[in-house]
Protein backbone atom coordinates (compact mmCIF):
# COMPACT_ATOMS: atom_id res chain seq x y z
CA UNK A 1 0.00 0.00 0.00
CA UNK A 2 3.10 2.69 -0.72
CA UNK A 3 1.44 3.40 -4.28
CA UNK A 4 -1.58 5.57 -2.68
CA UNK A 5 1.09 7.52 -0.15
CA UNK A 6 3.69 7.97 -3.27
CA UNK A 7 0.81 9.74 -5.47
CA UNK A 8 -0.57 11.85 -2.57
CA UNK A 9 3.48 12.67 -2.64
CA UNK A 10 3.15 13.47 -6.30
CA UNK A 11 -0.30 15.66 -5.67
CA UNK A 12 1.16 17.66 -3.08
CA UNK A 13 4.22 18.76 -5.78
CA UNK A 14 1.23 19.63 -7.85
CA UNK A 15 -0.44 21.78 -5.80
CA UNK A 16 3.26 23.57 -5.41
CA UNK A 17 3.34 24.13 -9.33
CA UNK A 18 6.06 22.05 -9.85
CA UNK A 19 4.26 20.45 -12.65
CA UNK A 20 1.40 19.91 -14.91
CA UNK A 21 -0.53 16.34 -15.21
CA UNK A 22 -0.08 16.90 -18.79
CA UNK A 23 3.74 17.55 -18.78
CA UNK A 24 5.92 15.01 -20.05
CA UNK A 25 7.86 12.63 -18.03
CA UNK A 26 10.96 13.61 -19.96
CA UNK A 27 10.92 17.36 -19.07
CA UNK A 28 12.20 16.10 -15.42
CA UNK A 29 13.55 12.68 -16.77
CA UNK A 30 15.10 12.99 -20.00
CA UNK A 31 15.32 9.18 -21.33
CA UNK A 32 11.88 8.82 -21.46
CA UNK A 33 11.66 11.18 -24.25
CA UNK A 34 11.00 9.88 -28.28
CA UNK A 35 9.70 6.50 -26.66
CA UNK A 36 8.51 3.56 -29.14
CA UNK A 37 6.22 1.10 -28.83
CA UNK A 38 6.29 -2.65 -29.74
CA UNK A 39 4.28 -4.11 -32.54
CA UNK A 40 3.73 -7.22 -33.05
CA UNK A 41 5.39 -8.47 -37.04
CA UNK A 42 3.16 -8.05 -40.12
CA UNK A 43 5.16 -9.53 -42.53
CA UNK A 44 5.63 -13.17 -42.41
CA UNK A 45 10.26 -13.18 -43.52
CA UNK A 46 9.96 -11.24 -40.10
CA UNK A 47 7.50 -14.01 -37.96
CA UNK A 48 11.04 -14.79 -36.24
CA UNK A 49 11.49 -11.46 -34.79
CA UNK A 50 9.35 -11.05 -31.24
CA UNK A 51 8.20 -7.61 -32.31
CA UNK A 52 8.52 -5.00 -33.93
CA UNK A 53 8.74 -0.70 -32.92
CA UNK A 54 6.72 2.29 -33.96
CA UNK A 55 7.03 5.78 -32.71
CA UNK A 56 4.53 6.59 -29.70
CA UNK A 57 1.94 9.25 -30.73
CA UNK A 58 2.97 11.15 -28.11
CA UNK A 59 5.04 11.12 -24.60
CA UNK A 60 4.09 9.35 -21.61
CA UNK A 61 2.20 12.13 -19.56
CA UNK A 62 2.63 12.74 -15.37
CA UNK A 63 -0.78 11.74 -15.15
CA UNK A 64 -0.44 8.51 -17.01
CA UNK A 65 2.01 7.17 -14.30
CA UNK A 66 -0.88 8.16 -12.01
CA UNK A 67 -3.30 6.05 -13.83
CA UNK A 68 -1.44 3.01 -14.92
CA UNK A 69 -1.92 4.17 -18.60
CA UNK A 70 1.50 4.72 -19.18
CA UNK A 71 2.30 1.32 -21.45
CA UNK A 72 5.81 0.41 -19.48
CA UNK A 73 6.95 -2.98 -19.95
CA UNK A 74 6.74 -5.51 -17.23
CA UNK A 75 6.78 -9.10 -17.76
CA UNK A 76 3.83 -9.51 -19.95
CA UNK A 77 4.18 -8.61 -23.41
CA UNK A 78 5.97 -8.26 -26.15
CA UNK A 79 9.17 -7.13 -24.83
CA UNK A 80 8.70 -9.18 -21.46
CA UNK A 81 12.06 -10.59 -22.81
CA UNK A 82 14.15 -7.38 -22.72
CA UNK A 83 11.95 -6.51 -19.03
CA UNK A 84 13.53 -9.38 -17.31
CA UNK A 85 16.48 -9.25 -18.73
CA UNK A 86 17.14 -5.33 -17.42
CA UNK A 87 16.12 -7.24 -13.78
CA UNK A 88 18.42 -9.81 -13.94
CA UNK A 89 21.28 -6.98 -14.87
CA UNK A 90 20.19 -5.13 -12.18
CA UNK A 91 23.36 -4.69 -10.09
CA UNK A 92 23.20 -4.08 -6.32
CA UNK A 93 24.92 -0.50 -6.14
CA UNK A 94 22.46 0.20 -8.66
CA UNK A 95 19.81 3.06 -7.67
CA UNK A 96 15.79 3.44 -8.50
CA UNK A 97 17.33 5.87 -10.39
CA UNK A 98 19.43 4.04 -12.69
CA UNK A 99 16.91 1.63 -12.93
CA UNK A 100 14.07 3.53 -13.74
CA UNK A 101 16.40 4.91 -16.67
CA UNK A 102 17.24 1.74 -18.15
CA UNK A 103 12.88 0.78 -17.82
CA UNK A 104 12.58 4.53 -20.05
CA UNK A 105 14.95 2.77 -23.22
CA UNK A 106 12.43 -0.53 -23.07
CA UNK A 107 9.80 -0.39 -25.68
CA UNK A 108 6.17 0.34 -24.26
CA UNK A 109 3.07 -2.15 -24.46
CA UNK A 110 0.93 0.25 -25.73
CA UNK A 111 0.39 3.87 -27.02
CA UNK A 112 0.29 5.75 -24.13
CA UNK A 113 -2.74 7.19 -22.07
CA UNK A 114 -4.50 4.46 -24.77
CA UNK A 115 -4.96 1.58 -22.14
CA UNK A 116 -4.72 0.25 -18.69
CA UNK A 117 -1.87 -2.26 -17.08
CA UNK A 118 -0.68 -2.48 -13.60
CA UNK A 119 3.29 -1.92 -13.98
CA UNK A 120 6.48 -0.27 -12.57
CA UNK A 121 4.29 3.25 -13.31
CA UNK A 122 4.81 4.47 -9.38
CA UNK A 123 8.15 3.56 -8.91
CA UNK A 124 8.57 6.03 -12.06
CA UNK A 125 6.31 8.40 -10.24
CA UNK A 126 8.37 7.94 -7.19
CA UNK A 127 11.84 8.55 -8.61
CA UNK A 128 10.15 12.07 -10.18
CA UNK A 129 9.64 13.14 -6.53
CA UNK A 130 12.99 12.67 -6.05
CA UNK A 131 14.14 15.14 -8.92
CA UNK A 132 11.24 17.61 -8.20
CA UNK A 133 11.90 17.19 -4.71
CA UNK A 134 15.76 17.28 -4.46
CA UNK A 135 14.88 15.01 -1.05
CA UNK A 136 14.70 11.28 -1.11
CA UNK A 137 11.58 9.46 -1.17
CA UNK A 138 12.13 7.93 2.53
CA UNK A 139 13.00 11.96 3.46
CA UNK A 140 9.70 13.68 1.41
CA UNK A 141 7.74 10.74 3.06
CA UNK A 142 9.10 11.27 6.33
CA UNK A 143 8.79 15.24 6.67
CA UNK A 144 5.89 15.98 4.64
CA UNK A 145 3.48 13.20 5.61
CA UNK A 146 4.25 10.90 8.36
CA UNK A 147 5.75 13.10 10.97
CA UNK A 148 2.82 15.99 10.00
CA UNK A 149 0.47 13.04 10.41
CA UNK A 150 1.67 11.94 13.21
CA UNK A 151 2.39 8.45 11.40
CA UNK A 152 5.20 7.59 13.87
CA UNK A 153 5.54 3.93 12.89
CA UNK A 154 6.16 3.93 8.99
CA UNK A 155 9.26 3.66 7.79
CA UNK A 156 10.85 1.85 4.50
CA UNK A 157 13.51 0.76 7.20
CA UNK A 158 12.84 0.18 10.80
CA UNK A 159 15.27 1.18 13.71
CA UNK A 160 16.67 -1.13 15.23
CA UNK A 161 15.11 -0.23 17.98
CA UNK A 162 11.50 -1.23 16.40
CA UNK A 163 12.43 -4.15 15.05
CA UNK A 164 10.86 -6.57 17.62
CA UNK A 165 7.73 -5.71 16.88
CA UNK A 166 7.69 -6.67 13.33
CA UNK A 167 5.24 -8.95 12.71
CA UNK A 168 6.93 -12.27 11.58
CA UNK A 169 6.30 -13.50 8.24
CA UNK A 170 6.37 -17.33 7.62
CA UNK A 171 7.28 -19.58 4.50
CA UNK A 172 6.60 -23.30 4.47
CA UNK A 173 9.39 -25.71 6.07
CA UNK A 174 10.63 -28.38 4.84
CA UNK A 175 9.69 -30.98 6.62
CA UNK A 176 6.26 -29.50 6.61
CA UNK A 177 4.55 -27.13 8.40
CA UNK A 178 5.76 -23.34 8.62
CA UNK A 179 8.96 -21.65 9.76
CA UNK A 180 9.81 -18.07 10.20
CA UNK A 181 11.00 -16.54 6.95
CA UNK A 182 14.52 -14.87 6.15
CA UNK A 183 13.10 -11.97 4.64
CA UNK A 184 14.82 -8.37 4.53
CA UNK A 185 13.64 -6.10 7.18
CA UNK A 186 12.65 -3.54 4.71
CA UNK A 187 12.00 -3.35 0.46
CA UNK A 188 15.85 -4.62 0.17
CA UNK A 189 19.03 -5.28 2.45
CA UNK A 190 21.40 -2.64 2.73
CA UNK A 191 24.77 -3.45 3.59
CA UNK A 192 27.74 -5.08 1.78
CA UNK A 193 27.17 -8.01 -0.93
CA UNK A 194 30.51 -8.86 -2.57
CA UNK A 195 32.04 -5.98 -2.16
CA UNK A 196 29.50 -3.58 -3.29
CA UNK A 197 27.74 -1.12 -0.78
CA UNK A 198 24.08 -1.51 -1.57
CA UNK A 199 22.05 0.96 -1.05
CA UNK A 200 18.93 1.38 0.79
CA UNK A 201 16.49 1.95 -2.67
CA UNK A 202 13.43 3.74 -2.28
CA UNK A 203 10.83 2.46 -4.52
CA UNK A 204 7.61 4.87 -4.50
CA UNK A 205 5.51 1.64 -6.10
CA UNK A 206 6.19 -0.55 -2.50
CA UNK A 207 8.00 -1.59 -0.09
CA UNK A 208 6.95 0.74 3.04
CA UNK A 209 6.19 -1.30 6.55
CA UNK A 210 4.10 0.31 9.03
CA UNK A 211 1.11 -0.10 11.20
CA UNK A 212 -3.15 -0.67 10.98
CA UNK A 213 -2.84 2.57 12.95
CA UNK A 214 -0.80 4.72 11.50
CA UNK A 215 -2.12 3.46 7.71
CA UNK A 216 -5.79 4.67 9.29
CA UNK A 217 -4.73 8.41 9.89
CA UNK A 218 -3.11 8.14 6.26
CA UNK A 219 -6.78 7.11 4.86
CA UNK A 220 -8.61 8.91 7.32
CA UNK A 221 -7.06 12.16 5.76
CA UNK A 222 -7.95 11.28 2.44
CA UNK A 223 -11.76 10.94 3.49
CA UNK A 224 -11.34 14.09 5.07
CA UNK A 225 -10.29 15.47 1.86
CA UNK A 226 -6.90 15.92 2.69
CA UNK A 227 -6.90 17.34 6.31
CA UNK A 228 -6.50 15.27 9.67
CA UNK A 229 -6.18 16.67 13.27
CA UNK A 230 -5.85 20.69 11.97
CA UNK A 231 -2.75 19.51 8.85
CA UNK A 232 -3.49 19.96 5.85
CA UNK A 233 -2.18 17.66 3.15
CA UNK A 234 -3.55 18.46 0.27
CA UNK A 235 -6.83 20.73 -0.99
CA UNK A 236 -10.28 19.46 -1.16
CA UNK A 237 -10.17 19.72 -4.58
CA UNK A 238 -6.92 18.54 -4.95
CA UNK A 239 -8.40 15.40 -3.47
CA UNK A 240 -11.47 15.19 -5.72
CA UNK A 241 -9.23 15.32 -8.78
CA UNK A 242 -7.36 12.30 -7.41
CA UNK A 243 -10.99 10.14 -7.18
CA UNK A 244 -12.79 10.95 -10.34
CA UNK A 245 -12.12 7.75 -12.94
CA UNK A 246 -9.78 8.78 -15.71
CA UNK A 247 -9.31 5.76 -17.45
CA UNK A 248 -9.67 5.26 -21.20
CA UNK A 249 -13.49 3.86 -21.94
Amino acid sequence: MTKPITSVAAMMLYEQDEFLLTDPVSKFIPEFKNPKVAVPPKLPELGNQPFLTVPAEREITIQDLLTHTAGLANSRGLASDLYRKMQAETQPGDSVGDIVKRLAKIPLKFQPGSAWDHGAATEVLGYLVEVISGLTLDQFFQERIFQPLGMNDTYFYLPDRKLPRRAVLYTPADNGGLRPSDLPRGVADSGTVTGITRPKRYYGGGGLLSTATDYLRFHQMMLNGGELDGVRLLGRKTVELMTVSRLPR
